[in-house]
């Protein structure tokens, strides 16, 4: 299934949402724009608890040209075995110079399975506390997964020079317990409140 916000769209769930909860099930959210006339950007709230893109499936998202994404608590890519979630935030738009973000207090890019997080373009990632990129390593049974995560943070949007930026009001963990993998290039930035953990666990 999809969901899509667009223009003065905006989407308000109160407890946790699943893009891609079942094995072999499949998602994508797409929240895009800034209505023009009254400035209001499409917007998805999720105002209990989290938001998992590729839970036990296959999930995306993508936030464009002025969209939100705010979380209660925790946005999570690839959130259990069998899973991949993959994020794009990109772009800034033009007409207000509302950067495309997400925010929340936790985001964890391959939590327990495979998640990428690609922000480009002036796209804004914001959370209160930590960034997490390979955060698990899950047994059952005799079978082990090592999460494997890739944050990309890249690119200045050309009509507002607005650095791609992900901050963290806490840490920055690249492989908490799993693989983890940032790259900052192109203008990118990060900004970690308190440490950066490489190969923390």
């Amino acid at each position: 299934d999809s969901s899509t916000s667009r223009g003065l769209g905006d989407v308000y769930k109160r407890q946790t949402m699943y893009v891609g909860q079942f094995a072999g099930a499949s998602g994508i959210v797409n929240v895009s724009g800034v209505d023009a006339a009254t400035g209001y950007r499409s917007t998805l709230k999720i105002v209990h608890n989290q938001f998992w893109i590729g839970n036990w499936g296959q999930g995306a998202i993508t936030v464009t040209d002025g969209g939100l994404v705010d979380v209660n608590q925790q946005l999570g890519l690839g959130g259990d075995v069998g899973s991949r979630g993959d994020g794009l935030v990109d772009g800034v738009n033009q007409a207000t110079g509302l950067r495309s973000t997400v925010t929340g207090q936790y985001v964890s890019v391959g939590s327990t399975d495979i998640g990428t997080l690609d922000v480009t373009n002036g796209g804004l990632v914001s959370v209160s506390l930590d960034a997490e990129i390979g955060e698990l390593v899950t047994t059952i049974g005799a079978v082990t997964t090592v999460s494997n995560g890739v944050l990309t943070v890249a690119g200045v949007d050309p009509g507002t020079h607005t650095a791609a930026t992900v901050q963290a009001g806490r840490n920055v963990y690249v492989g908490h317990a799993g693989t983890g993998t940032l790259n900052v290039k192109d203008g990118g930035t990060v900004i970690s409140g308190n440490n950066t953990y490489v190969a923390y666990n």
